[in-house]
């Protein structure tokens, strides 16, 4: 998947870049990922579906990991999660930096075709 400048102008605020990404597979993902995105949210019962995809320039030049986070927060509880679990997570992302945005975003539509299924709730 590629994106347009169209999609990008809402990832461009966190990216702080005017380049078009594409969605790549990673070779793997961090070690401790998927626990510390269950652990995580075990703690906010809010979220229900946390999609993980690697976003790289054209020029593959830049990575970043995108989070697609499905919640019933909604207003500054939304932005407080997708802040806090940032911070959270950053960590354990072997120094690539995180993107959380919400799975009602047109590009993160997109972007979770192409991604993996880390977390729902049961």
């Amino acid at each position: 998947v590629i994106f347009g400048r169209e999609l990008l102008e809402s990832i461009n605020k966190p990216m702080n870049s005017d380049v078009d990404m594409k969605v790549v597979k990673p070779g793997e993902y961090p070690p401790e990922l998927s626990e510390k995105i269950n652990e995580f949210c075990k703690d906010e019962p809010s979220v229900n579906k946390v999609y993980v995809s690697l976003l790289m320039t054209q020029d593959n030049k830049q990575m970043r990991w995108l989070f697609g986070v499905e919640t019933s927060a909604e207003g500054e509880r939304r932005q407080y999660l997708f802040d806090t679990f940032s911070r959270f997570i950053r960590p354990f992302l072997l120094n690539v930096e995180p993107i959380v945005a919400s799975t009602d975003e047109d590009y993160v539509k997109a972007a979770i075709k192409e991604g993996k299924l880390f977390y729902e709730v049961s």
